[in-house]
């Protein structure tokens, strides 16, 4: 959710492999990483996809320094054996840059992500959703930055192949309006804002239904945007329906 002050915001065998371990997927433990498993030794590429598993999940945990221990470990492995443009070598440095977003280390952030851009346009072309997801990610480092109008520039460019690729009604065209949205909220355009964040409900709702909870955090900036236009009640029907 948004405040008055802020900005709103496989591999299955291997998978399988690693969930084996007790502490899957509770709490991150050293006994995941793929060093103490020499069964791979032969085989980078496995060894490689198994790293960046292990450097996923502790993103996802919160596990920064062991996050980016697997994922450079996955890098330096895929650039040897596949190079700099290869689609699972994008994987890696998209992850990344979503690593060192967290971390609050925007220029390597977006260092990452554009690499991760050029490997996927170069392997994938210029309109793959993951190239999408790619224009969504550096958009959000930009607009951390300040950099609002290339913000929007990568938004409308993710949210077009979006459109185009998965349907004017997908789940991540919700997502890309919502991004957008916030960048108006973050410049104190409220009246855009609005538009786009309504816009995006429209989408969720037919995407996930009209009671998924995924609508909460739409909902919600919905009822801080009429807050800040000064439509208290709007506000507090918004707000009431985010809570039912």
């Amino acid at each position: 959710m948004i405040k008055r002050s802020q900005s709103l915001p496989s591999d299955r065998s291997l998978t399988q492999t690693l969930s084996r371990q007790p502490c899957w997927p509770l709490r991150p433990c050293r006994s995941l990483s793929p060093a103490n498993d020499r069964r791979f030794d032969d085989r980078p590429l496995v060894q490689a996809r198994l790293f960046y598993v292990v450097g996923e999940v502790y993103t996802r945990l919160g596990e920064y320094d062991e996050a980016r221990e697997a994922l450079e470990r996955s890098l330096e492995i895929r650039l040897q054996e596949l190079g700099e443009n290869h689609e699972t070598t994008a994987e890696t440095l998209n992850m990344l840059g979503v690593l060192f977003k967290n971390l609050g280390e925007y220029p390597r952030s977006e260092t990452m992500y554009e690499r991760a851009l050029a490997a996927r346009r170069a392997t994938l072309g210029s309109h793959d959703p993951l190239v999408g997801e790619t224009l969504n990610n550096l958009a959000v480092v930009y607009q951390k930055t300040g950099r609002f109008d290339e913000a929007k520039e990568y938004l409308e460019l993710s949210l077009e192949i979006r459109k185009r690729e998965l349907g004017p009604r997908h789940e991540m065209v919700g997502r890309s309006l919502a991004n957008i949205g916030a960048l108006h909220f973050r410049k104190d355009e409220y009246e855009e804002a609005l538009d786009y964040f309504q816009q995006a409900l429209e989408v969720q709702e037919a995407a996930l239904g009209e009671n998924h909870p995924g609508l909460i955090p739409t909902l919600s900036n919905i009822g801080v945007v009429h807050d800040a236009l000064g439509d208290a009640e709007g506000a507090v029907v918004t707000l009431e329906q985010a809570l039912a």
